[in-house]
């Protein structure tokens, strides 16, 4: 399914989720970035729904998002057993010093601005909280776009979570000591 002018790169010396993001930000070549896990999905119409934010004002949108939980059957196939619209609308920016509520899919942001601020290959389950954390630090214009609810989340039904839990305590501390504010919301 590639066109010519698409770029397919395959890098098994990357290791993990942040290095693989910050080498597709080296690699992109257009105005924004928009990320998409390979568990995850976007709803037929997304990149369209999304098309008419282009010619806003370099920032960061993010987006309502889906929430697919599915039961693996013992052919493979993936059956949806829930699925609900988590509605962002009433959270603030500012809760991103508390936790991370905004997930890579469910977002775009302007390519200049990410490539400004690499994701930390060092951390192994918070990078992508940290990431936004960074972007936001840097006075980048977060903004909430209520239309779009058009990105999938899939989950296991049977998967506690989809983060690496080793490493979540450590990351946790790591993202609160690196950012201004952050050490006082621990206590």
């Amino acid at each position: 399914m590639l066109r010519p002018c698409d770029t397919f790169v395959c890098n098994p010396n990357l290791k993990g989720p942040a290095e693989t993001r910050n080498l597709g930000m080296q690699l992109a070549r257009g105005q924004w970035l928009c990320m998409l896990d390979d568990d995850d999905t976007y709803a037929d119409g997304h990149l369209a729904a999304i098309r008419r934010l282009f010619d806003r004002p370099a920032g960061l949108y993010y987006f309502n998002y889906q929430e697919v939980i599915e039961e693996r059957q013992t052919d493979g196939r993936a059956v949806i057993v829930d699925q609900r619209v988590v509605d962002l609308s009433l959270l603030t920016v500012d809760l991103l010093m508390v936790r991370n509520f905004i997930p890579n899919h469910a977002l775009m942001v302007s390519l200049a601005d990410a490539k400004h601020h690499p994701i930390d290959r060092y951390l192994q389950g918070l990078e992508d909280w940290d990431w936004l954390i960074a972007l936001r630090q840097s006075g980048l214009m977060f903004a909430h776009e209520p239309s779009i609810s058009t990105c999938r989340l899939h989950y296991d039904r049977d998967q506690k979570s989809r983060n690496r839990a080793g490493s979540f305590g450590l990351d946790t501390l790591s993202v609160y000591r690196k950012w201004p504010g952050g050490s006082e919301t621990l206590q």
